[in-house]
């Protein structure tokens, strides 16, 4: 299906955030592996490569957040984790002001706010804008986008208020 726009987002803080457990895992299961065990009661050496990879699986799945905007309606990902939004179901679109604190920081969250509960796929340095909606558990969808404007441009245009 053909996008109207598409962005993709990425944040090198968190990536850095995740490459240090990947890569302190990988260093620790290789000395395990090569040198000797750590301290008195060792991790099981299953546990550790266990984790790097856990890390590493993360990391590569939320290394960017995907924003299309398609003609069918919205669709927003991170990895193979993504939401959609019917054009239907869009009752309005703004900026967001809500701070990263009370979503209780970045990636995937949900929070209540205005007794409103949001879902809420963000990243580290950039605007969001509050994609409210007609009906659903979710009454408000958030994400991060680089250019909120073009965005809120598009939706409102797609929605017939422009």
């Amino acid at each position: 299906m053909p996008s109207i726009y598409r962005e993709r987002v990425s944040s090198g803080w968190v990536i850095l955030l995740l490459l240090l457990p990947t890569l302190a895992f990988l260093m620790l299961f290789l000395y395990q592996l090569f040198v000797r065990p750590i301290g008195g009661n060792p991790a099981p050496n299953w546990f550790l490569i266990l984790m790097f990879l856990l890390f590493a699986i993360v990391m590569t799945n939320f290394r960017e957040l995907r924003i299309e905007i398609e003609e069918s309606g919205i669709k927003v990902g991170y990895g193979w984790i993504a939401y959609r939004i019917k054009w239907e179901e869009i009752e309005d679109i703004r900026l967001d002001e809500t701070s990263n604190l009370r979503y209780g920081g970045y990636g995937i969250r949900i929070a209540k706010v205005n007794d409103r509960l949001r879902l809420v796929y963000n990243t580290i340095g950039t605007p969001r804008v509050v994609v409210k909606k007609r009906k659903g558990r979710f009454k408000d969808f958030v994400f991060s986008t680089r250019n909120p404007n073009r965005v809120i441009e598009i939706v409102k245009s797609r929605l017939g208020f422009w």
